[in-house]
């Protein structure tokens, strides 16, 4: 590996195209120590992407544990608000700005079956969740 001006290991990383470009004109891979220089940088991005999605993964199980805990203690409840505005309404459905109730049949029929689907939005900023 011919050394540049700043040898690989002191060299910052490059950060976008341009600059990664710019570092392949002034490196030249040729010999082991080049070749693990590039190994042990390859390496390095495998491990961080799997930290990455590893950390993903961890976070969108509590997300979905958080909202299986709000689910269980007031679905039934809002299920029960949307059979009566629904009703009201002459509706089947009833829709906000962050999800739709939506019933089988006719929202009168405590035994119908509720359908919750959501928006997928975020609350507006200063709104609380």
């Amino acid at each position: 590996m011919t050394a540049p001006a700043e040898t690989a290991a002191t060299a910052p990383a490059p950060t976008n195209v341009t600059a990664i470009a710019a570092e392949c004109r002034r490196l030249r891979i040729t010999d082991q120590r080049g070749a693990e220089w590039y190994l042990r940088k390859q390496s390095a991005y495998a491990a961080e992407i799997a930290l990455v999605k590893a950390q993903a993964a961890a976070r969108i199980r509590e997300l979905e544990s958080d909202a299986a805990r709000l689910a269980h203690l007031y679905e039934a409840q809002v299920v029960e608000w949307a059979r009566g505005e629904a009703e009201a309404r002459g509706s089947r459905c009833v829709t906000t700005l962050y999800g739709t109730i939506e019933f089988c049949s006719d929202p009168g029929d405590t035994a119908a079956e509720a359908r919750v689907t959501f928006a997928g939005r975020l609350p507006e900023p200063g709104k609380n969740f």
